[in-house]
């Protein structure tokens, strides 16, 4: 993990008070030392003068006779404080007045002595009685006063220096706060590219380089918003040609194709989803009795019906196969969603009107499983419409019993206290290199020895208000994982009741920033119809966990059918195309017209694609052509258990036809 550099204001701030502050010590100690020297010389001078004048005035009374006067003279010079030693001695050197002044200095402290020392001088005068020698006088200065007048000399051109020090400092700092002003603003416009939101800088720099260095960053912001409009563009007139109804807005009859034969692919054995399809009976008496355009209105209408009443299911997809015939998937077992599904039909029958000769519409139902084809489903569910009646919607084939909700409360609170979960692994391949951009982790969960089908567990959890509680569960045994295997990449799923869900965040966050191995090496795979459920909260949630250096990939993109133009607002770092695009690369070459879209536009915004059910040669060759940034499914790696062979060589997985 790269360490936080420091600002370039920072640095030039430490550097213009550094030097401040080494001109300010250097010229402080320069004049302390030239006061210093002048005091020394100044002793000396005063010893000197004091020796000389002292000396002729005591000659004439050095015989003993006079003696006194010349002591009494010697004392009066003595005890003017000046002096440390004076001396007088006869001409066979024997002292005939010693003084001695106490050396001890008020006033100045000690370490400024320690650090400036003055050393007293002595002086000798020899003393001449006559044409003879006399006797000698020495004089030695007492630097007590020297100290004083050097200590208040000092501390005056240090605040002097230190004033002037503070008000250059003052001064540089405005200056550099009005010309770093601009540069911030040009780094949190780079930030901001980083994080794909590319947004103008108003900035006016007085200086030229930083004024040529924001108009490039601007003109570069330019650019890339129009070529990622052009792309968004271009990509949407792709879907709506290959995947989109035009009236509706919903996938049409290939996107229906594409998807189930993606998720029927991938379902185990013992789990099922449910298929349901409603038909307009009398669309085309209306088209031909009327005009298209309340042909239109009645195929809205029924629309709208059939979203209100699965607005709670949460995750679901309706696809309008034909001009008078919707479908709709839903990931749950028919008995999870029959309730649902009959209070549809029932409000389905009491839209009857005269004007709709042969009924408003028709509901059928069929459970999915690994063996179901597209056209085994179609033709049950066409063939089932005929049975349908008044009362209940048909019913082609169930596979599980329900459970009461109070079962599934129990086995929810069960799973919670004492859940038992295994992990499986796929790799998301590199490109260009047998290396992994990270692991996906699939858990799978039992209860009491048996498997539960995850989403129908988690649509009951969020029924019965214990989503939350099931995913910090799944959640906390993820980070018990990862404590233990830091060095791998791993991606783990929430679900859109978790990632909205303030408590959760807060507690994912605090995880954050207890367990460092979520700060390193981790991702978040985040449904696309769950960001697109609230982008402005989305993109708050996303900057929270991005804070923590947590990666974000959104799965399933381009699954919602709708323009990608909401990527510029998200700070995302991977998009895993849906499986039912790179599915279509096997039989239509018109998918790579999209999928080239889709890799050019998030290229150009830094985001990296993953093409995802890589399950043939065919698919893994267009895939490499198309150059995604990574590759994944069976074809490449099929899950695996950590423990199937020594950690190095998950690293070192091949293709089978490399």
């Amino acid at each position: 993990m790269n360490k936080p550099r420091m600002s370039l204001q920072t640095q030039v701030y430490a550097l213009i008070v550094l030097l401040g502050i080494i001109t300010f010590a250097v010229k402080l100690k320069l004049s302390s030392e030239q006061t210093q020297a002048f005091y020394q010389q100044q002793m000396a001078t005063h010893a000197r003068d004091t020796a000389t004048s002292l000396g002729l005035a005591i000659s004439p009374y050095l015989n003993e006779r006079d003696m006194m006067v010349a002591r009494t003279m010697v004392q009066a010079i003595f005890d003017s404080g000046y002096y440390a030693q004076i001396e007088l001695k006869d001409d066979q050197n024997k002292s005939l007045v010693n003084l001695n002044h106490n050396p001890e200095i008020h006033g100045v402290p000690s370490w400024f002595m320690r650090l400036f020392q003055l050393t007293a001088p002595t002086y000798t005068k020899e003393l001449n009685s006559g044409w003879k020698v006399g006797g000698f006088l020495s004089v030695t200065t007492h630097p007590g006063a020297a100290y004083i007048e050097l200590w208040q000399q000092v501390k005056q051109a240090a605040i002097s220096s230190a004033m002037i020090l503070v008000i250059a400092l003052s001064l540089a700092y405005l200056v550099l706060r009005s010309v770093f002003r601009p540069l911030r603003k040009v780094e949190q416009q780079a930030q901001r590219i980083g994080q794909k939101q590319f947004v103008q800088n108003n900035a006016s720099p007085k200086s030229r380089e930083l004024f040529s260095v924001t108009k490039a960053m601007n003109d570069m912001v330019t650019s890339i918003q129009r070529t990622f409009d052009a792309l968004t563009k271009q990509s949407d007139a792709y879907y709506r040609q290959a995947y989109r109804d035009e009236l509706t807005g919903l996938g049409n009859r290939r996107a229906f194709d594409n998807q189930l034969s993606a998720v029927t692919e991938q379902l185990q054995d013992e789990h099922t989803h449910s298929v349901a399809m409603v038909t307009l009976p009398s669309l085309q008496l209306i088209n031909e009795h009327h005009d298209y355009r309340q042909g239109d209105a009645y195929v809205l209408a029924v629309l709208e019906v059939i979203k209100r009443y699965l607005a709670h299911l949460g995750d679901y997809h309706i696809y309008r196969i034909s001009g008078g015939t919707f479908t709709i998937h839903m990931p749950y077992p028919c008995d999870f969603v029959a309730e649902t599904l009959s209070r549809l039909h029932h409000s389905l029958q009491k839209e009857q009107h005269h004007r709709y000769e042969k009924g408003f519409a028709h509901l059928s139902i069929a459970s999915v499983n690994s063996c179901s084809t597209v056209g085994s489903i179609l033709s049950e569910l066409d063939t089932a419409i005929s049975t349908a009646s008044p009362d209940k919607p048909a019913m082609c084939q169930t596979h599980n019993l329900v459970q009461s909700q109070s079962q599934w409360r129990e086995t929810i609170v069960r799973i919670i206290e004492q859940g038992n979960f295994s992990y499986s692994f796929q790799p998301v391949r590199k490109q260009q290199q047998q290396q992994a951009h990270y692991f996906e982790t699939f858990v799978r969960i039992s209860d009491q020895g048996k498997s539960i089908d995850n989403q129908q567990l988690f649509a009951m959890a969020e029924r019965l208000g214990l989503a939350c509680e099931l995913e910090k569960k799944l959640f906390q045994a993820f980070i018990n994982f990862r404590n233990t295997h830091t060095e791998l990449a791993l991606a783990v799923n929430l679900s859109k009741e978790a990632f909205y869900n303030e408590d959760f965040i807060t507690w994912v966050c605090r995880q954050a920033h207890h367990y460092g191995c979520l700060r390193h090496n981790t991702v978040l795979e985040i449904g696309e119809a769950t960001l697109l459920a609230d982008i402005a909260m989305a993109k708050n949630v996303l900057a929270r966990l991005k804070a923590f250096n947590i990666k974000v990939c959104i799965e399933h993109f381009g699954s919602s059918l709708t323009s990608f133009r909401y990527l510029r607002d998200l700070n995302i770092d991977y998009v895993k195309v849906d499986a039912a695009y790179t599915k279509d690369l096997q039989q239509n070459d018109d998918a790579l017209a999209l999928l080239r879209s889709i890799v050019t536009t998030c290229t150009g915004v830094g985001i990296k694609t993953i093409a995802c059910h890589i399950e043939n040669a065919v698919s893994f060759d267009k895939a490499m052509q198309l150059q995604f940034d990574g590759l994944q499914g069976n074809y490449i790696k099929p899950p695996m258990q950590l423990e199937e062979g020594p950690e190095q060589a998950i690293f070192n997985f091949q293709t089978r036809t490399l």
